[in-house]
């Protein structure tokens, strides 16, 4: 109130600016709105014990109040506190004007309504106020936020800003102050902008304002005295110059601290995400690298030296097609050459089949921009060994269809041969060249059901059925097949343990025990290309976990594994021959028929010095003495005129099943589908007895059509005939004992016919 009304009593500096003003702005800045009690009341003090007037110490409290209130609203959530930004800046000037403004049209209405003054005092005091205020607010209100805006700040850093502060306040003095000998009409005050400037490009912006208002307070000392190159021995004159360049060096000083901070932050997020840029390209499992446009390596990674197995200074400075196999090298070249430019990279592939393990690669290659060339690539190695294993997989899903589908169809060949021929050896004299003659064609129909068999077995639609046999006559059996399979160049040799009768006895399924066999001494017959000796020895053993045993042990002298090689040769697909040669599966299929069986089997194998593999099976005991069925003539199996629905679409298999059991005193209708069997099923005179029905058939399975003939004849009982082991018998509710598997013969139809009419399991079910 003493600046504004030029009382004798008053402060000389407090003409130009009012550093309270400052003060609250930085109080609500810091601590926030909660404080503004503190602000009005501060002023409301300062006021009446400089004034005395209670009105006009409320207006000056409001004003003040409201000029930190307003500016703190416009900070609020928009201020950087550490000014790193043009836009921090100008958002706090903006910020501190409005509150000034604010201020000063309160306090100057304030006074307008407590003491009568003329419009051009009221004037002059409103300007004054504003300026004051503005500045008090920008020099010091932005020196306190500045500063508690400070980061941590190291040792080298206070040293030079302690440095600038007192290189400012000698330069500050030493321009302001009148000191002897100073020519006041030179411009000497410009002499701070150096220093201003020095503090702008090395030190943070919270220590650029502390130095502008160690400026700003010398020179409106000085000038508040009259001396100094700001002075021009007038209130008004004084305020705007000192103003003007106060505000003018804080501007300038303020927005080249913001820039050189942005700059110095982008250089530090560029340097960053550089050093991410290259921790991410060393960490990448993908090789990566750069390229010129003459596709010579700038730039390579460590994942891309190890793909290759190269040190990265061996690819460096080498053409890319270098590390491409011979075969494939135009065609990257081409690709080079032709500059990618899409979004979509070029995708390439290339193996090294010249290698132990053959090695394949995947290059994604697309253009950077007009002198650099980026390449990806991968191992995809194990990509093309699972996609060659989904296609064998498919393939041999295929070939298994085609095989259960022959099987199927030659089994009811084998059904109406089998049946014909028994038929035709019935009608023949046992002493007749005929009967001869028909039992040959029995047996070799017999042997073609073994095949289908194995058939089956191979397409997964027969489930591998466990019987008691001889070990040692299994392979006494064999020994011609496998003298052939090895070739004149390989000596075999069986030895065979002969204690207890010669006869070791095992339960297992002879179809996989055959394949088993047939898979170790093709395998021994590939190791041993140039000739050399197979050894197969069984003998009785005592083994951990199975107690009495059987052991085999099939040996040769080839090549040998190594161990590593040894460990994986019972994994589907895995093979050593070549993907062209073998699929994979044969030691995994035995490995399995093995296991399912009870037993074990290991390999025990060294490189040049041979491999052996050795499989224990439980041994069992001698099967109860068979019981030959003599069928002397077709009374076994006589029906008693009950009637019998047959359904399948064969047509000889069903004429075959028609005329048998026409012949064994029954009553038949026969149908080619579920439809036409459920009109026919009342031809029966007394109903129908008993359903004889294929599994498969067109339209309308077999258990189906069965289970619609029942629900309008409960009494009819069921049994099945297929060429498969077929789910749907079970899936359909039925128990697989009314289950006759072709081919059969008549006797065996008959037998199981019977049986399911006195309601009692197919105990003849198959060959």
């Amino acid at each position: 109130m003493a600046v504004l009304f030029e009382a004798p009593w008053q402060v000389a500096p407090g003409y130009y600016f009012y550093p309270p003003s400052g003060v609250g702005i930085g109080i609500l800045c810091l601590f926030g709105l909660r404080l503004w009690p503190s602000v009005f009341f501060g002023a409301a003090m300062v006021t009446l014990a400089t004034d005395g007037s209670p009105g006009y110490a409320l207006a000056t409290a409001i004003g003040n109040t409201l000029e930190a209130v307003v500016a703190y609203r416009i900070i609020q959530g928009r201020l950087d506190t550490t000014f790193r930004s043009v836009e921090s800046i100008r958002t706090f000037l903006l910020a501190l004007a409005a509150g000034a403004l604010a201020s000063s049209l309160v306090g100057a209405t304030g006074l307008a309504l407590t003491r009568p003054l003329a419009s051009p005092e009221l004037v002059r005091i409103f300007w004054m106020w504003g300026v004051g205020h503005f500045l008090g607010s920008v020099l010091v209100g932005g020196a306190i936020i500045g500063m508690s805006g400070l980061q941590k700040t190291d040792a080298k850093a206070l040293r030079e800003a302690a440095a600038v502060l007192l290189v400012m306040a000698f330069v500050s003095t030493a321009v302001f102050a009148n000191l002897p000998g100073q020519d006041a009409s030179y411009p000497f005050h410009y002499l701070t902008y150096p220093v201003l400037i020095w503090a702008a490009m090395r030190l943070s912006p919270g220590w650029v304002m502390l130095a502008n208002l160690l400026l700003a307070g010398t020179m409106l000392f000085w000038t508040s005295l009259g001396v100094g190159p700001i002075s021009q021995g007038s209130l008004s004159l004084n305020l705007a110059y000192g103003a003007t360049f106060a505000l003018v060096a804080w501007v300038t000083s303020m927005v080249l601290a913001a820039t050189v901070a942005e700059r110095t932050s982008s250089e530090k997020t560029r340097l960053e995400r550089e050093g991410n840029y290259e921790a991410v390209v060393e960490q990448a499992l993908e090789g990566i690298f750069v390229l010129d446009r003459e596709g010579i390596c700038t730039d390579v990674n460590g994942a891309g030296g190890r793909l290759f197995e190269r040190a990265p200074e061996r690819i460096v400075g080498h053409p890319f097609t270098d590390l491409v196999p011979q075969e494939s090298r135009a065609e990257i070249q081409r690709i080079l050459e032709a500059r990618v430019t899409e979004e979509t990279p070029h995708l390439v592939e290339w193996a090294y089949h010249d290698r132990k393990n053959p090695l394949w690669i995947e290059a994604s290659i697309k253009q950077i921009d007009e002198s650099r060339i980026q390449v990806f690539a991968r191992n995809i190695t194990r990509r093309r060994s699972l996609e060659r294993q989904v296609a064998e997989a498919q393939k041999m899903e295929a070939v298994g269809l085609l095989a259960g589908g022959v099987a199927h169809d030659f089994n009811n060949l084998l059904t109406v041969v089998l049946g014909q021929a028994g038929r035709a050896r019935g009608f023949v004299d046992p002493g007749d060249p005929a009967a001869e003659c028909m039992d040959e064609v029995i047996a070799a129909a017999r042997k073609s059901a073994d095949l289908t068999k194995q058939l089956l077995t191979f397409a997964r639609k027969h489930a591998g059925e466990p019987t008691t046999l001889d070990l040692n006559q299994i392979l006494e059996d064999r020994t011609a097949m496998i003298r052939q399979l090895l070739g004149e160049r390989v000596r075999y040799s069986l030895s065979q343990d002969r204690t207890d009768g010669g006869k070791l006895w095992v339960l297992i399924d002879p179809v996989g025990l055959e394949q088993v066999i047939l898979n170790l001494v093709i395998n021994a017959k590939d190791a041993m290309e140039g000739g050399g000796e197979l050894r197969i020895a069984t003998r009785a053993v005592q083994a951990p976990n199975m107690g009495d045993a059987v052991e085999i042990s099939v040996s040769d002298v080839g090549h040998g594994m190594s161990p590593k090689t040894a460990k994986r040769i019972f994994e589907p697909f895995f093979t050593t021959k070549g993907e062209r040669n073998r699929t994979g599966l044969g030691l995994a299929v035995s490995y399995g028929i093995i296991k399912n069986a009870g037993g074990t089997i290991d390999c025990t194998s060294a490189p040049d010095r041979g491999t052996e593999f050795t499989i224990l099976l439980p041994r069992s005991s001698a099967p109860a003495p068979v019981r030959t069925v003599v069928i002397p003539d077709r009374a076994n199996g006589k029906g008693q005129g009950e009637w019998i629905l047959v359904i399948e679409d064969e047509a000889p298999v069903r004429e075959l099943i028609t005329l048998g059991l026409t012949e064994a005193g029954y009553n038949v209708v026969g149908a080619p589908d579920g439809e036409s069997a459920i009109e026919a099923h009342g031809e029966a005179e007394d109903g129908i007895d008993l359903i004889v029905s294929d599994v498969i058939l067109p339209v309308r399975s077999g258990p189906e059509t069965v289970r619609l003939i029942q629900q309008k004849t409960p009494s009819a009982r069921a049994m099945f005939i297929s060429g498969y082991d077929d789910n749907e018998v079970e899936g359909a509710g039925y128990t697989t004992q009314l289950l006759l598997r072709k081919p059969f013969t008549i006797a065996q139809l008959r037998v199981a016919v019977r049986n399911a009419l006195d309601g009692e399991p197919l105990e003849t079910t198959h060959l």
